[in-house]
């Protein structure tokens, strides 16, 4: 599961149930700051994904993956102005475990990336 947070107000009582309710293994949460990371905890996000992996700041350009599998310790995906974590969980029986990296990608807007092709 995937959830670009912004600048938000997130609930995080309603993350964790839709967690819980979608039997989520992997949560990935673009754009965490450290202050929706203190009410992901206060809310209990260990009890259902004890492994966290956080890049976090205050400029909303931070990130976490949290697993119900240990994480090897994260790097960051290189040229990207957004921290993109990219661990691997250790997952028994396969070697090597699941290289996983969440995502942010660039907003289409236009004028806002000067990548995207606009006409």
């Amino acid at each position: 599961m995937s959830l670009n947070l912004g600048s938000s107000e997130v609930d995080a009582a309603a993350v964790l149930e839709a967690v819980a309710a979608n039997d989520v293994d992997f949560l990935a949460l673009p754009e965490l700051n450290p202050v929706t990371l203190e009410r992901l905890e206060q809310a209990g996000i260990a009890r259902l994904l004890p492994y966290p992996g956080t890049d976090v700041d205050w400029a909303n350009v931070g990130n976490g993956i949290f697993p119900v599998f240990p994480l090897t310790t994260p790097g960051r995906v290189p040229g990207s102005g957004f921290f993109q974590s990219r661990p691997a969980a250790e997952v028994r029986g396969i070697p090597g475990g699941i290289r996983l990296t969440s995502v942010h990608v660039n907003s289409p807007r236009p004028g806002h990336v000067p990548r995207w092709p606009w006409t």
